[in-house]
């Protein structure tokens, strides 16, 4: 890899065991907008799309017999993604009684984020991309050209790169927020003394912890917070499971938009942030491939009421 495309970083060399994988990387995770949903349910936010992207071309030593490390079909280039801390704070007040805050996230962290398929966060063939495939049928390979390549739509500028047999494009997109409406999220720990852990609450336009809604009820005034993410490319050696990893992304997706009735006012400070990127060597957190994942953990805590 001598070149790469418009907005792409310069060339990174990397070192797995005996091999020299060269790639580059592009990122959009400054200033993704936050956007908002509200139906009759009540209302949901996301930041997004966040996105990054890598071009990963296999290098073994030039004498090397394709088998073991060696061979380009016992590798695959993907991304991992883990939730590192925050949660997206809902507001509740303008009633008789206290103010309410619900906050929406996993109920431990850090967690894995993923789409829960696998390992990867992203299972598509967007996501991961093996660098050789096993052998093919004909047949096999007319089918893959008709239903697999309209499906992975290579970016018009990144694809004069894509010369080697063993050059991969990789993309992860991310959106992330409260999740989908309506909100109705189990309670996995209270500060507030009506919320009951183990209970079903929705997060509504009202005061979830009042079901009477009527004139005296609190109201939803105000969605804040945060979410905290970190972001790796990897390649796995698939005999193994093992990965390595290439490149880190840290960045966070804030939220603030205040409710006015009808209205809503979105806060200068909402949208996506990058914190820090990095060509990394050390070993994977533990526990990053398995487990519940963010979205199998999503929960609501009630934070004390004032």
């Amino acid at each position: 890899m001598r070149n790469t495309p418009a907005g792409f970083s310069h060339v990174h060399y990397a070192l797995i065991e005996h091999l020299v994988p060269q790639y580059c990387v592009h990122h959009e995770l400054n200033a993704a907008p936050m956007s908002l949903s509200n139906q009759d349910e009540g209302v949901t936010v996301e930041v997004g799309p966040c996105t990054v992207s890598a071009l990963v071309e296999f290098h073994a030593p030039p004498q090397a017999p394709p088998e073991g490390e060696y061979d380009p079909a016992n590798w695959r280039v993907g991304w991992l993604q883990r939730v590192e801390s925050g949660a997206v704070i809902y507001s509740y007040g303008g009633g008789n009684g206290p103010a309410v805050r619900a906050a929406v996230g996993p109920a431990a962290l850090p967690c894995r984020d993923s789409d829960g398929a696998g390992p990867f966060y992203d299972q598509s063939m967007a996501g991961v991309k093996a660098f050789a495939r096993p052998p093919r049928t004909a047949g096999e390979a007319a089918l893959e050209d008709a239903m697999a390549h309209p499906l992975v739509p290579y970016p018009a500028h990144v694809q004069p790169f894509l010369t080697g047999p063993d050059i991969r494009f990789v993309t992860l997109e991310d959106r992330p927020g409260a999740g989908h409406l309506p909100l109705k999220l189990t309670c996995r720990q209270t500060a507030d003394p009506r919320a009951r852990v183990g209970q079903a609450y929705t997060l509504g336009w009202f005061d979830p912890l009042d079901p009477r809604h009527d004139a005296g009820t609190a109201k939803l005034q105000h969605i804040g917070g945060s979410l905290q993410f970190k972001t790796w490319l990897v390649m796995q050696f698939i005999p193994t499971k093992q990965f390595h990893a290439l490149h880190l992304f840290e960045w966070e997706a804030r939220y603030d938009l205040t409710i006015h009735g009808p209205l809503f006012t979105k806060g200068g400070a909402s949208g996506s942030r990058l914190i820090r990127e990095t060509a990394i060597k050390a070993e994977l957190p533990p526990n990053l491939t398995d487990g519940p994942t963010a979205n199998q953990l999503a929960c609501v805590k009630f934070l004390p009421p004032y």
